[in-house]
C-alpha cells in the first residue's frame, strides 16, 4: 500500500504507512527521499512485515532503518540494500 510521501511546505517531506495513525514528517533531503522510496517499495513487495527508520540525526542522512513481522523478528540495518538482504535470510531461516 502507497505510503503516500509528498512534500511538505516548510521544507520536509510527509507520509503516511499504512499502520501509522497520524501522519509523519521528516526532513527533505535527497537521502530521506531516497530511503523513504526505497521502504515504501519494500514494503509493497514484502506481505506482513512492517518498515520503518530511526529519525535522522543530522537531519541529512537516514543512518538505521527496521523491518518487522509483530511478535515475531526485528532486522535492524544501515541501508535498504542490506535490510532487504537480512529479510531474505530471516525469510529462510524461518521459512517464511
Amino acid at each position: 500500500m502507497p505510503w503516500n510521501i509528498r512534500p511538505g511546505t516548510d521544507g520536509t517531506l510527509r507520509f503516511r504507512r499504512p499502520w501509522d495513525e497520524e501522519e509523519q514528517t521528516v526532513p527533505a533531503t535527497p537521502n530521506v527521499q531516497a530511503v523513504l522510496t526505497s521502504l515504501e517499495e519494500l514494503d509493497d513487495h514484502t506481505p506482513g512485515w512492517f518498515f520503518g527508520f530511526h529519525p535522522p540525526s543530522d537531519v541529512q542522512r537516514v543512518e538505521k532503518v527496521w523491518a518487522q513481522i509483530p511478535g515475531e523478528v526485528l532486522v535492524q540495518s544501515s541501508s535498504v540494500d542490506e535490510l532487504r538482504r537480512e529479510i531474505r535470510q530471516v525469510r529462510r531461516q524461518r521459512n517464511l
